[in-house]
């Protein structure tokens, strides 16, 4: 006589409420208006042509592009009052009409690539007026007013003056001084002009960005190659552009990091703490940075809360449902779904031994945690 199969019928509900979640997004409905003085994003152009009117004595201006065509005519202008005017590019092509326009009116320098862009107005003088442009002096840009520009003051123009006389005399290798053709520099007149601060190095960002702690810090994007062994993932605040998202990246963010993230990109990087600083790039790569002052680092404080989104992580289920967007595998709805999961399934008793056999632990677990309900038929 064979042995009868009895059915055996299983229910089984999950209890998530405890589950710790990582990676959470928190939108934040607030919309706060934010004023600026020490920056400028909609008014940099004509801010920039103002102060270039002003210019009595010298203009030095560096930048990989320079097609805006008030500035030229500006500087055209200023050439014929007696302004000495010194320019410093990378490559002469994107440029060729300003170059083309101002030989022989012009001292321009060519083979230094520099993020941003550099506008120094009679820097030796008491009416000294300076700007750093996270961007190329181009005209379509600048009109849109999307990337930011910082007023220097007077101590940091004096800095940013010998940042680029050194790159200027020290480190262009070709200038144009009458006809077409580039020449080759020759020995600069004042000799070697070092940079006087470590932050105008890369060396000296790089040793910066490894000793980031207890700091508000600023960032378009994260470079898994230049991120991953920083102290960027201890105690700090970072303010990221939306798509940041990258998975080996995102399991360094430690229980001590608020992230923040900006639906717009983020495109003002800087860092806020014992000592602050601005990166003049709408790139990852820093070349060098500004000291900013205790104004312009209070500004900044406040564009830190300008954000749409706020990241959380190593939060329990119940702490977090309704309130937040999950960004990962999972949807709210999905984990929803889970907390209210029922397993319930007929199966032979050969067959249960079977799903034992695969997965030594599960029966027990699920009676030794007093979660299931079995139903015998």
């Amino acid at each position: 006589m064979s042995e009868r199969i009895e059915n055996i019928k299983l229910e089984h509900e999950i209890d998530y409420s405890e589950r710790v979640l990582n990676y959470i997004i928190e939108k934040d409905e607030s919309n706060l208006e934010l004023s600026y003085n020490c920056f400028s994003f909609e008014n940099t152009h004509s801010r920039i042509i103002e102060a270039l009117n002003q210019a009595k004595e010298t203009v030095s201006i560096q930048s990989n592009l320079v097609s805006d065509s008030k500035i030229l005519q500006t500087l055209l202008s200023l050439e014929q009052k007696g302004v000495r005017i010194y320019i410093l590019l990378n490559e002469l092509e994107p440029s060729s009409s300003l170059v083309s326009a101002l030989q022989k009116k012009a001292i321009i320098r060519l083979k230094v690539d520099l993020p941003g862009s550099i506008v120094l107005i009679d820097s030796n003088t008491s009416n000294a007026q300076g700007f750093i442009y996270s961007h190329h002096l181009e005209e379509k840009e600048l009109e849109k007013g999307l990337y930011p520009c910082l007023k220097l003051e007077k101590e940091q123009i004096e800095d940013v003056y010998f940042l680029f006389s050194h790159y200027f005399w020290n480190e262009a290798t070709q200038e144009i001084i009458s006809g077409d053709a580039p020449k080759k520099v020759l020995e600069s007149p004042f000799g070697e002009i070092p940079l006087t601060k470590s932050y105008h190095s890369k060396s000296g960002i790089e040793d910066i960005l490894s000793n980031l702690t207890h700091s508000k810090v600023s960032l378009f994007s994260l470079r898994k190659d230049f991120w991953k062994d920083s102290n960027l993932w201890e105690d700090n605040t970072i303010l990221l552009t939306n798509n940041f998202f990258d998975p080996e990246l995102l399991k360094k963010i430690s229980q001590n990091n608020e992230i923040f993230l900006r639906e717009e990109p983020n495109l003002l990087q800087f860092i806020l703490g014992e000592e602050s600083y601005f990166f003049p790039t709408s790139k990852s790569d820093f070349q060098y940075a500004i000291s900013l002052t205790d104004r312009q680092t209070k500004e900044l404080s406040n564009y830190m809360k300008n954000y749409n989104y706020r990241v959380h992580n190593y939060k329990q289920y119940q702490d977090i449902k309704n309130k937040f967007t999950f960004v990962g595998e999972k949807t709210e709805r999905e984990i929803s779904q889970e907390k209210q999961e029922t397993f319930e399934d007929t199966v032979s008793l050969n067959t249960l031994l079977k799903i034992k056999e695969q997965n030594q632990d599960t029966l027990e677990k699920i009676i030794e945690e007093g979660k299931s309900q079995e139903k015998l038929s």
